[in-house]
């Protein structure tokens, strides 16, 4: 996480899909974030029990630090999709 900045997720899929959530904290030693939850505007409590993360759920975290492993790899990755793109035109 980035010092002084809020963390976020925002969810792609499942009963959350187009919600954002803080992010509060995160466990690096179980791979888990507590994310705060909220009233909406029709004062329904989200991550309750009817809105809950499931397992399969697709999500993007917004505003935190990336390991400089994941961009090592994301340059590798982007190096061979243009090698393959030049192959095949």
């Amino acid at each position: 996480m980035i010092p002084g900045v809020t963390s976020k997720i925002t969810f792609n899929s499942g009963a959350l899909s187009g919600y954002e959530f803080e992010i509060h904290a995160y466990h690096t030693e179980r791979e888990e974030f507590d994310v705060v939850g909220y009233e909406d505007e029709r004062r329904i409590q989200q991550l309750d029990e009817h809105f809950k993360i499931k397992v399969g759920d697709s999500y993007v975290i917004h505003d935190v630090l990336i390991p400089e492993s994941y961009v090592k790899r994301k340059k590798i990755l982007s190096k061979k999709a243009q090698e393959y793109l030049s192959r095949c035109s």
